[in-house]
């Protein structure tokens, strides 16, 4: 019976790779294969967007023929914060260093933000402004927060802009602003 409350030190008896050979590798080493600018990029834009819908009360949305959602956007801003916390190389480029930095990040969402206001107008500032400040909270502090949707529910207003987009204050007299 398995009583382990989390996977790791779990072995199923029928594992295809035999105890010693799994004890060899770390299951938390940094994953091969590495991290390119483009796919770095994408994940900015996944992360920011689905925290500026997330912002307007909708938990999900459609970008470049894809519909993304608290699930592709969870796994966006997981890679976004690893490949900044193990400064993951960059084969194409990205910066000086060649390497995923904070700075590097801000400057690619700052783009991206850019970019995607002008496709989607109907988002006010202080809805961008407010998605970039929460996914740099999100993406880059020394610890990575659990889950996404938990960290926005927990946030409520930002700069005084709450989640649904009102001014404080006005939270309270207004039901359909709650999540």
């Amino acid at each position: 019976t398995h009583t382990h409350t989390h996977q790791i030190s779990y072995i199923p008896p029928n594992a295809a790779i035999p105890a010693s050979d799994l004890a060899k590798r770390s299951l938390l080493a940094v994953p091969t294969g590495g991290a390119t600018l483009e796919g770095l990029k994408s994940n900015v834009e996944v992360c920011l967007l689905f925290i500026l819908h997330w912002l307007a009360g909708r938990g999900h949305f459609a970008v470049d023929g894809r519909v993304e959602d608290s699930a592709t956007a969870e796994i966006s801003r997981a890679q976004v914060w690893q490949q900044v916390y193990h400064r993951a190389p960059l084969p194409d480029g990205g910066n000086e260093a060649h390497v995923v930095t904070p700075t590097l990040v801000r400057r690619l969402a700052l783009e991206v933000g850019a970019q995607k206001a002008k496709q989607w107008p109907l988002f006010t500032k202080a809805q961008w402004e407010n998605a970039l400040k929460l996914m740099e909270r999100l993406v880059l502090p020394r610890q990575c927060p659990l889950f996404l949707t938990t960290f926005l529910q927990e946030q409520g207003v930002i700069d005084g802009v709450g989640v649904g987009g009102e001014r404080e204050g006005e939270r309270e007299r207004t039901p359909s602003a709650r999540l």
